[in-house]
């Protein structure tokens, strides 16, 4: 906000002056002092009032206000040049809309250029009317090619016929006329002929053959599906099986520790029966032991008795006295006898079902290492095919990003949109990704190198993309020929 300088002065307490331009001049009041002379330079005088600080303050603002007038003046200009290279760019950005709408246009105008003629015949008729019309002749174009190759290969057949019966005329000529080189060099080609007819079913064989494997690689790929649905019934069956086998390993685990404890303690059980007999036949022998004593005492007392009663009657108490002895001795060994042999029973019958049960756990311990290596072997399978189906995946989706650009009006897939997670979506975009480079086969297969170059130049394609779409072009041809 710009203020005048007569109201700054009067908004400051000072008299109004005469102020002119940058050189100031004030008219001193009478209470300014002898010191002001009026008229003065305001570079030269020394002001000793309130107004000196006005003064000050007009310069900075006039130089403020040039500053400032500068600036503006600046971006004034700036903007008028931003205006007008964008008023040029926009002029350029319509240019390129109408030159692009009116592209199809063009198109038409440069492909009956040649042909005038027929240019008043589709003057007024659809896209899609041109579209039929060309396509139905491309398939006679197509049709009449095929006739003049088959054609061909008719008059190449008959031509070698034809010198076929030439040339056997001939020979038989220069064998009527005793021609003998002449018989020789015909039985030379004709050896030469049948080593050439002969390479000739060998090759016709060959063919048969890679057609044959051709039709059974194609029908082996109509029933991928059914075998895929076939392995995954199988993977299924597989895991129920393995789930089965697991259920009996784990109750062979069961069995096994219960077998294991049942073993323990009838480990402990027969310990303590040994211990046992062995403590009652530690018993036995020291109570034979002493009867043995008492015995041996009995029999020095019946020495000793013997000698000094040597009478019949006494021998005979002594006699039988040692035979009830010998009788007690008998039953004792037997008793013995018949101790060790339940304990060697007992201990035989243990190890048996310690046996038993071992052979048991190998048993099932084997089954278990069969089945997991077979379930391991089956896993092994699951991932190789699931790795196969993976990279098939990858590669038609890889296949169809390239084309996915492309749109089809008449395709079967324009109206519908292919879900991920369908069990078809796979087979689904390999027909649409087919649909696609069949169209774009078509489409470039006729198309001018040079054309195709000034149209991508048009749409500021990058000189490798076009080379590549150039590439594509000339593959797409080639395949079509072929």
């Amino acid at each position: 906000c710009y203020t005048p300088p007569a109201r700054a002065a009067l908004v400051a307490g000072c008299p109004p002056g005469e102020i002119q331009g940058v050189g100031i001049n004030i008219q001193s009041p009478s209470w300014l002092g002898s010191g002001v002379s009026a008229g003065a330079s305001p570079a030269n005088i020394e002001y000793r009032s309130p107004c000196a600080s006005v003064v000050s303050f007009l310069l900075i603002t006039e130089g403020d206000r040039k500053a400032f007038y500068e600036n503006s003046q600046w971006n004034i200009k700036k903007n008028k040049e931003s205006i007008l290279r964008l008023r040029q760019e926009n002029k350029k950005l319509h240019q390129r809309l109408a030159d692009l709408l009116a592209g199809e246009e063009k198109v038409i105008k440069a492909a009956f250029q040649e042909h005038p003629t027929e240019q008043g015949a589709v003057k007024n008729k659809t896209g899609e009317i041109i579209n039929h019309r060309l396509c139905e002749k491309i398939n006679q174009l197509n049709n009449l090619k095929h006739q003049v190759e088959m054609r061909k290969l008719r008059l190449e057949e008959l031509q070698t016929q034809y010198s076929t019966k030439a040339q056997e005329i001939n020979d038989m000529q220069e064998m009527e006329e005793g021609n003998i080189e002449a018989a020789k060099t015909l039985r030379t080609m004709e050896n030469r002929l049948e080593k050439a007819r002969f390479k000739t079913e060998e090759a016709v064989r060959i063919t048969n053959m890679y057609k044959k494997l051709k039709a059974h690689m194609q029908e082996e790929s109509l029933h991928f599906q059914n075998k895929l649905d076939a392995l995954e019934a199988e993977i299924l069956r597989l895991r129920h099986e393995l789930q089965e086998l697991e259920n009996v390993n784990t109750d062979a685990q069961h069995a096994r520790n219960v077998a294991r404890e049942q073993l323990v303690t009838q480990e402990e059980t027969i310990y303590r029966e040994r211990k046992i007999r062995d403590k009652k036949l530690k018993d036995i022998k020291k109570m034979t032991e002493e009867k043995r004593a008492q015995n041996e005492r009995a029999e020095r007392r019946v020495d000793v008795v013997a000698c000094f009663l040597a009478q019949e009657e006494t021998f005979k108490q002594l006699e039988e006295m040692k035979n009830e002895n010998e009788v007690s001795l008998e039953q004792l060994k037997e008793e013995k006898d018949a101790l060790l042999h339940e304990l060697e029973h007992t201990k035989y019958s243990g190890e048996a079902r310690k046996v038993g049960a071992q052979n048991l756990m190998k048993e099932l311990r084997d089954h278990l290492q069969k089945e997991e290596k077979r379930r391991d072997a089956t896993q092994a399978e699951l991932d190789k095919v699931n790795r196969v189906l993976l990279n098939a995946k990858a590669g038609i989706e890889h296949l169809a990003s390239k084309v996915q650009h492309i749109k089809l009006e008449d395709s079967r897939f324009a109206s519908t949109e292919l879900d991920e997670k369908a069990s078809e979506y796979v087979l689904d975009l390999m027909a649409q990704t087919e649909e696609k480079l069949l169209y774009l086969v078509e489409f470039l297969k006729n198309q001018d190198k040079a054309e195709l170059l000034r149209r991508i130049e048009e749409v500021e394609v990058s000189p490798d993309q076009a080379k590549e779409f150039m590439v594509v072009s000339d593959h797409s041809r080639h395949y079509n020929s072929w």
